[in-house]
């Protein structure tokens, strides 16, 4: 999924509540910069699955 926002405004920084890997930060960089994915929704959905119990 893609969208015309420019790629400064997808950008988010890694979720804190996450148990993050080294490789998990490298893919989370690497998808950041690519601006191709909107981070702050994926950072939205992963915070929804990370506060279910």
């Amino acid at each position: 999924m893609t969208s015309k926002k420019p790629a400064k405004l997808k950008r988010a920084n890694q979720p804190r509540s996450s148990d993050k890997t080294k490789q998990f930060s490298k893919d989370w960089e690497r998808l950041s910069h690519s601006g191709r994915y909107d981070m702050n929704r994926l950072k939205d959905a992963m915070m929804l699955l990370l506060s279910i119990p």
